[in-house]
């Protein structure tokens, strides 16, 4: 254990946390006693996160409630935060839960400050870049359907979006829940949260076994809480997408042994049409 201060406030930091952030994080304790958790990055790092946490708190959106932020004696900076307590989603009342608090962002409205906006040129032309550098551990077609879904979904309208949401980023808390991690938020194009959601779900890196009805959970509480007729439309083709971001991720940015990139590509192979029947995940209850 050591002591960091930021500002005038001396924290002692107890432990590292190890899911959720791209950044160095920590289990602290402050001089009252309160536990917290604090982020810490190179200068301009955290601002995206500080930003979308104070404005969507305003709006009613349950997340972590920031206590402060300033630099610290290394020349980085430090974002102070109450901790939450509860635990990660491991059933499907859970992750239908974290989908319903991700469909409450589509009622936020989007000229918060502070958040970059990736309109849809921007999205098509960085996700054509992914595709080329991944595509050769894909199946043709599902290159073409991939290429495709990136235009349908860059078509769409802004909403603000999480950007990574799944097990390690939300706490179910005996209430709503509460989404944590808001470092990748922005102004994207509608879909990418619910298509994330339902692919991260199917990959099962908590190993529950159950993956499909995790997925469809998870999608059946996001469609709950929209009257848009055509949300149901976009989540194959976000998920799609979604299949896009991480295996590109773990292509180019490798990290524990649990997570290859196969295991990313044969799921994105093994997505099909919605009217196939091979891997539909919408709950067939909810139509």
């Amino acid at each position: 254990m050591f002591e960091l201060k930021v500002g005038s406030n001396v924290y002692t930091l107890r432990d590292p946390a190890t899911a959720g952030s791209n950044h160095e994080t920590w289990h602290a304790v402050a001089t009252s006693g309160m536990p917290v958790g604090i982020k810490i990055a190179g200068p301009g790092q955290l601002d995206r996160e500080r930003n979308a946490l104070a404005a969507l708190r305003e709006h009613g959106v349950p997340v972590p409630m920031v206590m402060e932020s300033g630099a610290i004696a290394d020349g980085r900076e430090a974002l102070v935060m109450h901790t939450v307590a509860g635990h990660p989603p491991t059933d499907p009342a859970a992750w239908n839960q974290l989908g319903r608090q991700l469909a409450a962002l589509l009622d936020v409205p989007t000229d918060m400050i502070g958040l970059p906006v990736i309109d849809g040129t921007s999205f098509m032309a960085r996700h054509a870049a992914m595709l080329a550098t991944v595509e050769r551990a894909l199946d043709s077609n599902t290159v073409e359907r991939v290429r495709g879904a990136v235009h349908q979904l860059g078509d769409g309208r802004l909403v603000v979006t999480h950007g990574d949401p799944g097990p390690g980023n939300f706490l179910c808390d005996g209430a709503d829940g509460v989404l944590l991690d808001w470092e990748s938020a922005s102004l994207s194009p509608v879909g990418v949260d619910v298509g994330r959601l339902a692919f991260v779900a199917l990959l099962d890196i908590a190993h529950t076994g159950s993956p499909v009805a995790l997925s469809r959970a998870g999608v059946a509480g996001y469609l709950a809480m929209t009257t848009d007729a055509l949300m149901r439309e976009l989540v194959q083709p976000a998920a799609l997408v979604a299949g896009l971001q991480l295996l590109h991720s773990r292509t180019t940015k490798p990290r524990r042994g649990d997570r290859p990139p196969e295991s990313a590509a044969i799921l994105l192979d093994s997505l099909d049409s919605l009217d196939s029947g091979r891997l539909n995940l919408l709950d067939e209850r909810s139509r």
